[in-house]
């Protein structure tokens, strides 16, 4: 990849994340106006494939979360947060893991369901 395409998307990054937190503080104050700065966060994300933290906005209705539009629950036995609008009543899962001592030790981060399975074909003799 060229050199000025990753500095482009550096300063997506960067902008889209400033977006959403000018919308996080605007909802208070004029909704509309928090949502526009969502819709535009998010057209700038995709136009430069920058991601964005999940945990920011509703994806169905584009409300920022904040803590009146946001219901959190964990859920030990999937592994999960579920994240719960409160205007459009969304709900999504996102996966965790916790760090154990073994992890930490050896360096792996690993998010669950994030392992890939290779299967080597036989060679034939």
């Amino acid at each position: 990849m060229k050199p000025h395409k990753l500095d482009l998307r550096a300063v997506a990054k960067k902008q889209a994340d400033d977006l959403l937190e000018l919308a996080r503080s605007m909802w208070s104050e004029d909704e509309a106006l928090s949502r526009r700065y969502v819709h535009v966060a998010r057209q700038l994300a995709m136009r430069h494939r920058v991601h964005l933290d999940p945990r920011a906005y509703c994806k169905a209705c584009g409300v920022p979360y904040v803590s009146a539009t946001l219901k959190v629950r964990q859920d030990r036995a999937n592994q999960t947060v579920l994240y719960a609008c409160r205007k459009c009543y969304t709900q999504r899962r996102i996966p965790y893991t916790r760090k154990t001592e073994r992890s930490a030790q050896a360096g792996l981060d690993r998010q669950p369901g994030s392992t890939k399975i290779r299967r080597f074909k036989k060679q034939k003799e």
